[in-house]
């Protein structure tokens, strides 16, 4: 159980905080691409997801 085993709270906690971190960074290179440039919102958001997707993998393999 989560709450009591102390090595399965911290692994949730590292893929709590690699979800946070895609999550971020979804939202920011979307609202970079869109303000920056006159890039449409699906193309900026297609781009930004793939981005995210790619960032969560990386530190799940890496780090969880």
């Amino acid at each position: 159980m989560i709450l009591k085993d102390t090595k399965e709270r911290n692994r949730f906690l590292k893929f709590a905080a690699v979800g946070a971190l895609g999550a971020a960074i979804d939202f920011g290179v979307m609202n970079l691409l869109t303000h920056l440039t006159s890039m449409s919102l699906v193309l900026a958001g297609t781009i930004s997801f793939v981005c995210a997707v790619a960032s969560n993998f990386i530190w799940n393999r890496i780090w969880t």
